[in-house]
């Protein structure tokens, strides 16, 4: 279950990354190539609500094409700089990272998400499922007992019918 499920998760996230990376590459064209370099900017604040929530394991960058970072939503995690559209898998600050690129001719945008929180949600989404699974199963079980034990009485009658008793044995004996 939790392979299935990690797998699953894994095409919804990357889905997720593509339009987080498409998202910022269309609406934020104030972030341009010829800004000033001296710092990079931060990205505007998530709403309270998502910092309320715990780890927010997604992380959007804005670089020139020579891999100069404008932007980050999170100056404090490093992701490394991937040039080629598309999706890939990179470090960053200690940790895996799947990275969805845009490359346009002004800017190279990343989507990130790290890749222990999607283990983390599919561990959780599996352990959610176990005592469901479970309790399928013995049903099953039951179920089937009690179809094979009803399908199999009339070959013990039949059984039951074909043995001589004991008195009879004797008497043919």
């Amino acid at each position: 279950a939790y392979e299935v499920t990690l797998h699953e998760l894994g095409e919804v996230f990357d889905e997720n990354l593509k339009q987080v990376a498409l998202a910022v590459a269309h609406h934020h064209p104030e972030i341009e190539a010829g800004a000033d370099p001296a710092a990079p900017r931060k990205m505007p604040e998530l709403p309270r609500f998502f910092e309320e929530e715990g780890e927010f394991d997604y992380v959007t960058l804005v670089w020139t094409p020579d891999g100069r970072l404008l932007a980050s939503s999170d100056p404090e995690v490093k992701v490394d700089f991937v040039s080629k559209s598309g999706l890939s898998t990179t470090e960053g600050g200690g940790h895996l990272w799947h990275v969805y690129s845009i490359v346009t001719d002004e800017r190279i945008v990343q989507a990130a998400h790290r890749f222990a929180s999607r283990e983390e949600v599919a561990a959780g989404t599996a352990a959610h499922l176990v005592v469901p699974i479970a309790l399928l199963v013995a049903v099953l079980a039951v179920l089937l007992i009690l179809v094979l034990r009803s399908g199999f009485r009339p070959l013990d009658a039949a059984a039951h019918a074909g043995q001589l008793s004991a008195s009879d044995r004797q008497r043919l004996a």
